[in-house]
């Protein structure tokens, strides 16, 4: 498997020439031994002095959840990735999609259950990262639920957006990212709307870089799909190799 090499990238990036010595350290922290980068140009941009998503100089990185078992090594693994985020001064996002995990029917559609076990997260995560100072600074932690974001109704003037001239074989082939198939979900109208919110959520917290394994590599695409329909400016997304469940062959640990 091929990793992310930011020194190998240089031809096809032309902008990484203008990045001062402390900037491509920060970058490469970002991104080396990722399994793919896309969108790079955008991380390179805020770097050299541009302005970031929310039109400041911060970076904002997020990573979503669904709130849905116990910790495992794969949480671990990402923890090191956050670690590295926080260290190259972005501010790290983590993402309890409380509403997404309703919708996809973690415990049972319990919703008190969902919400309990994002708390655990929050608390299982301040542990792995080492329980950095948290806020909406450079450098700085911050957990965010779903159901705090839906209260806003340009969230969901986004998610209609991103939903607009999208056809259903389409959205079938990204059900992927909920761990389904594409005959899933016929009989639950819920599950389609599923990618639009996911690509809602990056645009509407102004996310410079989405992190996600390879089985969440067709949100990311289907979110900058849609930012391109739209005139909207699209995050970089980065993605991690996907560690299999030792309980099912090819399965992503849950």
């Amino acid at each position: 498997m091929d990793l992310v090499d930011l020194d190998a990238m240089a031809e096809s990036h032309p902008g990484l020439a203008d990045l001062d010595d402390a900037a491509l350290a920060r970058l490469k922290l970002m991104v080396d031994g990722a399994q793919e980068v896309v969108g790079l140009d955008h991380l390179i941009s805020v770097l050299a002095g541009g302005p970031s998503m929310a039109g400041d100089d911060v970076i904002r990185c997020y990573v979503g959840f669904e709130p849905s078992g116990t910790a495992h090594i794969g949480w671990k693994v990402l923890a090191l990735r956050l670690r590295n985020l926080l260290d190259a001064q972005a501010n790290v996002m983590v993402f309890l999609a409380d509403w997404h995990a309703w919708v996809n029917d973690k415990f049972g559609g319990d919703m008190a259950s969902i919400q309990t076990t994002a708390r655990y997260m929050e608390d299982t995560f301040r542990a792995l990262l080492g329980h950095p100072e948290e806020g909406e600074g450079p450098g700085q932690l911050r957990f965010l639920w779903a159901s705090t974001v839906m209260s806003d109704g340009d969230y969901w003037a986004r998610v209609l957006r991103c939903s607009k001239g999208m056809t259903l074989a389409q959205v079938r082939k990204t059900f992927s990212i909920m761990g389904r198939d594409e005959a899933s979900s016929d009989n639950d109208l819920s599950r389609f709307y599923y990618p639009a919110m996911q690509a809602a959520d990056i645009g509407h917290m102004h996310i410079d870089l989405a992190i996600g394994g390879m089985d969440q590599r067709k949100a990311h695409m289907y979110m900058r799909d849609v930012s391109q329909r739209w005139g909207w400016r699209k995050a970089t997304c980065l993605h991690t190799p996907i560690i299999s469940a030792l309980t099912a062959s090819g399965g992503r640990m849950e």
